[in-house]
């Protein structure tokens, strides 16, 4: 299986996700917590929760490798766990 590989940098990421951010907000749909997947998505979930002042951010756990490195089916092996909720101060 070929995998293409994006290299992101901290701005790319932040970038990224404030456009992200500014499309949700357009919609004026109003979302009580983010979804992230622990497979490199825990970072802009957590950026998204900022920017659109979503206190709650949940972890999907996934494994898409055996223990020999190669590459399987996807596999959610968590429940949806929250990781923390933004407290205002």
């Amino acid at each position: 299986m070929d995998i293409d590989i994006f290299k992101l940098s901290w701005d790319n990421i932040d970038f990224l996700t404030e456009c992200l951010a500014g499309q949700i907000k357009n919609k004026k749909i109003k979302f009580d917590c983010i979804i992230a997947l622990g497979r490199g998505g825990l970072i802009p979930g957590a950026s998204l929760s900022y920017k659109l002042d979503i206190p709650t951010l949940y972890n999907l756990g996934i494994n898409t490798r055996q223990e020999n490195g190669k590459y399987i089916d996807t596999l959610v092996y968590n429940d949806l766990i929250p990781l923390m909720k933004i407290q205002k101060y």
